[in-house]
């Protein structure tokens, strides 16, 4: 049974509080729903955390992640049975992920983003999973440019790296959710030490977006069961990519310089 169908099922059982959450979820997006906190849908329905679980509960879900799942794999099923060609389907949708990004991204963040990244003496870039490939390929387009930058995709290297920053270091983190534990709890850690931030994430109202100093949002929706998809990364690279740009028109000749340097040294290792 579908998520929409049971819950207008047990709806007239459901008290006045867990029918204002009924009534949110019937309102929101099923990419909504997948990748929204408890704390996040509580505020949005104006109830407690513990209504939503009672609420979780009455429809025969034990907890609210449970929820999720019931839903990712009604979505699952709806797109297995859909008819089409793989690789037509696969690069519509990284048309989508990258024109959908290219929407979302400001040019006022885009610009602070790299006031951060020129006041900056260290680049670390922070990501875990699919993210911790992003953060790898971010480090090379970096050091390219001159920056001095490191990549870290080990949660408990993150963790200790970030005791040790200044405010003259800078994170770049990667996560589309914006709530990897990890990553968050590694940037609370930096905050402390008055290292600034940057998100590259989903989600604005997301955990790590919130304690970020800018936030350059991302289009990829990933699916619960299929984590780690090529267009998820192109999203992330494509913010990549626009920050290097537009780092490389505020420096262009010492760039250029740094380009043909580090083009000499790489070609050497060609056979």
């Amino acid at each position: 049974m579908s998520l929409s169908l049971l819950i207008h099922s047990y709806y007239p059982s459901l008290t006045k509080s867990e029918q204002k959450v009924a009534d949110v979820l019937n309102e929101m997006s099923q990419e909504e729903i997948i990748h929204i906190s408890l704390s996040a849908l509580a505020s949005r329905c104006h109830v407690g955390e513990a209504t939503v679980l009672r609420f979780c509960n009455k429809i025969g879900c034990d907890k609210f992640p449970s929820l999720k799942l019931l839903l990712a794999k009604e979505i699952e099923e709806v797109q297995a049975s859909q008819p089409g060609n793989v690789i037509d389907q696969l690069s519509k949708e990284t048309q989508e992920v990258v024109n959908n990004t290219a929407k979302l991204l400001q040019l006022e963040q885009l610009q602070k983003a790299v006031d951060l990244i020129d006041e900056a003496d260290h680049i670390y870039f922070f990501g875990v999973g699919a993210s911790g490939l992003t953060a790898l390929e971010a480090q090379g387009n970096f050091l390219r440019i001159g920056k001095n930058s490191s990549a870290i995709t080990d949660s408990h290297f993150q963790a200790m790296q970030a005791s040790t920053t200044t405010s003259r270091d800078l994170i770049i983190a990667f996560s589309l959710t914006g709530n990897t534990k990890d990553i968050f709890d590694s940037l609370s850690i930096a905050k402390e030490n008055k290292c600034k931030a940057i998100a590259i994430t989903n989600y604005i109202e997301s955990p790590i977006a919130k304690i970020a100093d800018v936030v350059l949002l991302t289009a990829a929706k990933e699916h619960i069961f299929k984590g780690g998809s090529l267009a998820g990364t192109f999203s992330q690279l494509f913010v990549v990519d626009a920050l290097k740009q537009e780092y490389y028109h505020r420096h262009e000749k010492q760039v250029r310089y740094l380009r043909e340097n580090t083009a000499k040294a790489i070609i050497s290792k060609s056979l």
